[in-house]
């Protein structure tokens, strides 16, 4: 979460110093492929986010599961 909000960010710090998009062109088509490098960013961003997310999840289901295995008991029901 931390490298997300970094790139939210740096992205906000060069692209909306003012709290708007500044685009860098004036050329409509140039400002869409700068809008869709940004949006590539933060995208980026959030995948990680997301595995990380996940990597966290299924380490924290797998030592659940290893303590119960470990003490005989079962895991609650859902």
């Amino acid at each position: 979460m931390t490298e997300l909000t970094t790139i939210c960010g740096r992205i906000a710090a060069e692209h909306a110093p003012r709290g708007q998009w500044q685009p860098h062109s004036a050329s409509i088509l140039s400002q869409r492929y700068e809008a869709a490098a940004l949006l590539a960013d933060v995208s980026r961003g959030l995948t990680r986010a997301r595995r990380g997310m996940r990597r966290v999840e299924t380490l924290a289901r797998q030592k659940f599961h290893d303590r119960t295995l470990a003490t005989g008991t079962q895991p609650p029901s859902p």
